[in-house]
């Protein structure tokens, strides 16, 4: 799995409930790490933020899908935004989670999106 968000604390946190889970994953600064840490694994599982630095979520997910990345992304974000969560799905995100629930919306995901 890996973690795409610009706050190092976040991934921290994301990082340390999946490992406590059982899953392994990598953290990424951005979506320029992410591309660069495809080309070296499979990930199975791409947790994205829509906001960053080097791009937004959205950027992320067309320059995944030319990339011919076939795992699920899910999205989350501090923006209840229903026309963004449109836009993301439309996009090839499997799903949308605000940052407030993803901790308590995470043990729900990983089974729903890691059933294939």
């Amino acid at each position: 799995m890996a973690i795409v968000d610009d706050d190092p604390r976040i991934r921290a946190l994301l990082r340390d409930e999946l490992e406590d889970l059982g899953h392994e994953c990598i953290e990424c600064n951005g979506i320029q790490e992410l591309l660069a840490a495809l080309e070296l694994r499979q990930i199975k599982l791409i947790f994205l933020d829509l906001q960053m630095p080097d791009g937004d979520g959205l950027e992320c997910l067309q320059r995944l899908a030319e990339n011919a990345y076939q795992g699920p992304v899910l999205m989350f974000s501090g923006l209840d935004d229903p026309e963004l969560r449109a836009q993301a799905i439309a996009a090839g995100a499997r799903g949308w989670v605000l940052k407030s629930a993803l901790f308590d919306q995470l043990p729900e995901l990983l089974q729903q999106h890691l059933q294939a």
